[in-house]
């Protein structure tokens, strides 16, 4: 642990959500489980982005989250980066710790987090790290061989670490964040861009400990996205 790494009195989660309908309640339900590890004097929130919804995720967000702290809005950017930036900013400026004390947590409503994702990242925030990257593991309905293939070729170190940059499984000190300039308005490779500028302001870390359960959907909400990727690993399994 950094003797100067400030102490963590929040942890919020943003989770943009384009017509998820079918997929944000299972996450917003395995953010209520994962927060039941977090220490006592640690609070959370979570803050769903909405964007350019034409489904009733928005409903179903509101139905499901915790109105004494969590938060949905509402947005038609249609794009991640700008969604991802709305939120965190909503976050931030309803904390009312300083943003040196509050962890950003980021994933995706077509996601899952195991019950220890917020401890492992403040652990790492402990360690005085200002950014945490994790890996993404396919969920059950993905067809075999493309979960085959995916671990094939999704290479992790020997020691732990990696090479991924997920926006749906990164977390991030919120002055940090700021620092660095947020959330690139794009629709897609938000979560490289911020990355690599966070890494420029102060010690970064991956870790395969840090991971989540997404959709092996092919066809995604950003352009050259996750999923696009996965498209071309059926293309090449097709190809086999």
């Amino acid at each position: 642990m950094s003797a100067a790494a400030p102490p963590i009195k929040h942890v919020t989660t943003v989770v943009p959500a384009r017509n998820e309908a079918d997929r944000i309640v299972a996450c917003i339900r395995s953010l209520h489980d994962a927060r039941i590890a977090l220490p006592p004097g640690v609070t959370s929130s979570i803050v769903v982005v909405a964007d350019a919804c034409r489904d009733a995720t928005a409903e179903l967000a509101e139905t499901h989250i915790d109105p004494s702290r969590d938060l949905v809005v509402r947005g038609e950017s249609g794009s991640a980066g700008a969604a991802r930036r709305l939120g965190t900013a909503t976050a931030i400026e309803r904390t009312p710790a300083t943003p040196a004390h509050i962890w950003v947590c980021s994933t995706d409503a077509d996601s899952t987090v195991p019950p220890g994702w917020f401890t492992t990242q403040l652990d790492a925030a402990r360690r005085g790290y200002v950014a945490i990257a994790g890996v993404v593991r396919l969920d059950s309905q993905t067809d075999a061989p493309v979960r085959h293939e995916f671990l094939r070729t999704y290479l992790t170190g020997a020691d732990g670490t990696h090479a991924h940059v997920h926006g749906t499984n990164l977390g991030f000190r919120a002055d940090a964040y700021l620092a660095a300039g947020g959330w690139a308005p794009i629709p897609t490779a938000e979560d490289h861009d911020l990355w690599r500028r966070l890494g420029r302001l102060g010690r970064t870390i991956s870790s395969v400990r840090l991971s989540v359960t997404t959709s092996g959907r092919t066809v995604g909400r950003a352009p050259d996205g996750f999923a696009a990727t996965l498209a071309t690993l059926v293309a090449a399994v097709g190809a086999g």
